[in-house]
Protein backbone atom coordinates (compact mmCIF):
# COMPACT_ATOMS: atom_id res chain seq x y z
CA UNK A 1 0.00 0.00 0.00
CA UNK A 2 2.56 2.27 0.86
CA UNK A 3 4.50 1.71 -2.43
CA UNK A 4 1.88 2.52 -4.32
CA UNK A 5 1.08 5.58 -2.51
CA UNK A 6 4.43 6.64 -3.25
CA UNK A 7 4.38 5.09 -6.55
CA UNK A 8 1.01 7.49 -7.23
CA UNK A 9 2.95 10.64 -5.52
CA UNK A 10 5.86 10.56 -8.08
CA UNK A 11 3.61 10.25 -11.26
CA UNK A 12 2.20 12.60 -10.44
CA UNK A 13 5.21 14.78 -10.46
CA UNK A 14 6.50 13.33 -13.66
CA UNK A 15 3.47 15.10 -15.34
CA UNK A 16 4.01 18.63 -13.51
CA UNK A 17 2.06 18.68 -10.30
CA UNK A 18 2.90 20.13 -7.68
CA UNK A 19 3.09 18.89 -3.59
CA UNK A 20 -0.06 21.19 -2.28
CA UNK A 21 -2.28 19.56 -5.83
CA UNK A 22 -1.05 16.16 -4.94
CA UNK A 23 -2.10 16.30 -1.39
CA UNK A 24 -5.77 17.80 -2.42
CA UNK A 25 -5.99 15.23 -5.05
CA UNK A 26 -5.11 12.01 -3.09
CA UNK A 27 -5.48 13.24 0.66
CA UNK A 28 -2.21 11.54 1.43
CA UNK A 29 0.12 12.79 4.28
CA UNK A 30 2.07 16.23 3.96
CA UNK A 31 5.40 14.77 5.17
CA UNK A 32 5.02 12.15 2.99
CA UNK A 33 4.17 13.87 -0.27
CA UNK A 34 6.89 16.83 0.96
CA UNK A 35 9.75 14.39 1.80
CA UNK A 36 8.85 12.26 -1.65
CA UNK A 37 9.02 16.07 -3.73
CA UNK A 38 12.43 16.81 -1.92
CA UNK A 39 13.65 13.82 -3.38
CA UNK A 40 12.40 14.14 -6.72
CA UNK A 41 14.47 17.89 -6.63
CA UNK A 42 16.85 16.75 -5.70
CA UNK A 43 17.72 13.74 -8.05
CA UNK A 44 19.51 14.91 -11.14
CA UNK A 45 17.93 12.23 -14.04
CA UNK A 46 13.92 12.05 -13.06
CA UNK A 47 13.79 9.34 -15.60
CA UNK A 48 15.69 6.72 -13.16
CA UNK A 49 13.87 8.18 -10.10
CA UNK A 50 11.84 5.51 -8.73
CA UNK A 51 9.39 5.31 -5.49
CA UNK A 52 10.66 2.45 -3.67
CA UNK A 53 12.31 3.16 -0.20
CA UNK A 54 15.94 2.44 0.24
CA UNK A 55 16.67 -0.93 1.69
CA UNK A 56 17.08 -0.70 5.96
CA UNK A 57 19.43 -2.61 8.08
CA UNK A 58 17.00 -4.37 10.70
CA UNK A 59 19.57 -6.67 11.85
CA UNK A 60 21.06 -6.40 14.86
CA UNK A 61 22.61 -9.21 15.69
CA UNK A 62 25.08 -8.72 12.54
CA UNK A 63 26.49 -6.55 15.39
CA UNK A 64 26.56 -9.34 18.07
CA UNK A 65 29.92 -11.26 17.64
CA UNK A 66 31.97 -12.69 20.44
CA UNK A 67 34.54 -9.96 20.73
CA UNK A 68 31.35 -7.51 21.02
CA UNK A 69 29.89 -9.45 23.93
CA UNK A 70 33.17 -9.88 25.55
CA UNK A 71 33.60 -6.40 25.37
CA UNK A 72 29.73 -5.47 26.22
CA UNK A 73 30.36 -7.82 29.48
CA UNK A 74 33.96 -5.84 30.43
CA UNK A 75 32.15 -2.76 30.08
CA UNK A 76 29.17 -3.97 32.51
CA UNK A 77 31.45 -5.30 35.35
CA UNK A 78 33.24 -2.81 35.30
CA UNK A 79 30.69 -0.15 36.12
CA UNK A 80 27.41 -2.15 36.57
CA UNK A 81 25.87 1.22 37.14
CA UNK A 82 26.40 2.31 33.81
CA UNK A 83 22.64 2.96 31.57
CA UNK A 84 22.21 1.38 28.79
CA UNK A 85 22.33 4.76 27.13
CA UNK A 86 25.86 5.41 27.95
CA UNK A 87 26.93 2.13 27.24
CA UNK A 88 25.29 2.21 23.66
CA UNK A 89 27.30 5.89 23.10
CA UNK A 90 30.85 4.25 24.33
CA UNK A 91 30.45 0.80 21.97
CA UNK A 92 29.18 3.39 19.28
CA UNK A 93 25.79 0.92 18.04
CA UNK A 94 22.41 0.86 18.63
CA UNK A 95 20.65 0.66 21.57
CA UNK A 96 18.99 -2.52 21.07
CA UNK A 97 21.50 -4.58 20.35
CA UNK A 98 23.21 -3.60 23.78
CA UNK A 99 19.43 -4.48 25.09
CA UNK A 100 19.59 -7.48 23.55
CA UNK A 101 23.42 -8.55 24.29
CA UNK A 102 22.90 -7.77 27.81
CA UNK A 103 19.80 -9.54 28.20
CA UNK A 104 20.37 -12.68 26.06
CA UNK A 105 23.79 -13.47 25.47
CA UNK A 106 25.88 -12.76 28.44
CA UNK A 107 22.27 -13.42 30.74
CA UNK A 108 22.44 -10.26 32.77
CA UNK A 109 19.24 -8.07 34.45
CA UNK A 110 19.19 -4.97 35.14
CA UNK A 111 18.18 -4.15 38.98
CA UNK A 112 17.02 -1.57 40.97
CA UNK A 113 18.98 -0.19 43.81
CA UNK A 114 17.08 -0.88 46.82
CA UNK A 115 16.69 1.96 49.65
CA UNK A 116 14.82 1.35 53.03
CA UNK A 117 14.38 3.67 55.17
CA UNK A 118 14.93 2.83 58.80
CA UNK A 119 12.46 3.68 61.53
CA UNK A 120 13.59 3.32 64.62
CA UNK A 121 11.17 2.65 67.93
CA UNK A 122 11.84 6.23 69.12
CA UNK A 123 10.31 7.79 65.59
CA UNK A 124 7.15 5.11 65.88
CA UNK A 125 6.52 6.82 69.13
CA UNK A 126 7.45 10.39 68.23
CA UNK A 127 5.19 9.60 64.42
CA UNK A 128 2.36 7.78 67.06
CA UNK A 129 2.27 11.20 69.45
CA UNK A 130 2.35 13.63 66.35
CA UNK A 131 -0.88 11.99 64.67
CA UNK A 132 -2.62 11.54 67.77
CA UNK A 133 -2.15 15.69 68.27
CA UNK A 134 -2.91 16.47 64.64
CA UNK A 135 -6.25 13.79 64.94
CA UNK A 136 -7.06 15.94 68.20
CA UNK A 137 -6.91 19.08 66.62
CA UNK A 138 -8.60 18.05 63.51
CA UNK A 139 -11.60 16.77 65.26
CA UNK A 140 -11.95 19.40 67.71
CA UNK A 141 -10.63 21.81 65.75
CA UNK A 142 -8.49 24.57 66.83
CA UNK A 143 -8.34 28.59 66.17
CA UNK A 144 -5.77 29.86 63.38
CA UNK A 145 -5.47 26.47 62.10
CA UNK A 146 -6.01 26.51 58.65
CA UNK A 147 -6.47 23.03 56.58
CA UNK A 148 -4.29 21.86 53.51
CA UNK A 149 -5.13 18.53 52.00
CA UNK A 150 -3.18 17.36 48.99
CA UNK A 151 -2.96 14.46 47.45
CA UNK A 152 0.80 15.01 46.31
CA UNK A 153 3.11 12.03 48.11
CA UNK A 154 6.33 14.39 48.31
CA UNK A 155 6.28 17.89 48.08
CA UNK A 156 9.66 18.18 46.66
CA UNK A 157 11.90 15.92 45.29
CA UNK A 158 15.65 15.86 45.36
CA UNK A 159 17.50 16.35 41.80
CA UNK A 160 20.25 13.78 43.38
CA UNK A 161 17.82 11.17 43.61
CA UNK A 162 15.85 9.56 41.46
CA UNK A 163 15.56 5.72 41.25
CA UNK A 164 16.22 5.02 37.31
CA UNK A 165 19.99 7.13 38.54
CA UNK A 166 20.36 3.66 40.88
CA UNK A 167 19.82 0.84 38.49
CA UNK A 168 22.38 -1.86 38.45
CA UNK A 169 23.11 -4.49 35.21
CA UNK A 170 24.40 -7.90 37.27
CA UNK A 171 23.30 -11.79 36.51
CA UNK A 172 22.24 -11.72 40.18
CA UNK A 173 20.60 -9.48 42.31
CA UNK A 174 22.54 -10.89 45.90
CA UNK A 175 25.70 -9.26 44.50
CA UNK A 176 24.04 -5.36 43.63
CA UNK A 177 25.17 -2.82 46.65
CA UNK A 178 22.01 -2.22 48.80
Amino acid sequence: MEYECRAAVVASFRVGKKPAEVMAWFGFKRTMVIDTWMMWTACENKDEFTAKQKAHNVDFSAVRTDEFDVAVKETVNNDGSQSYIKITTDMDCHMLTICQTIKKDISYSSYCKSHHKLITNASKESRKAKVATLLNELKHGSTGMQSFFSDEKNFTQGQTHNRQNGRWIYKDIKVVPS
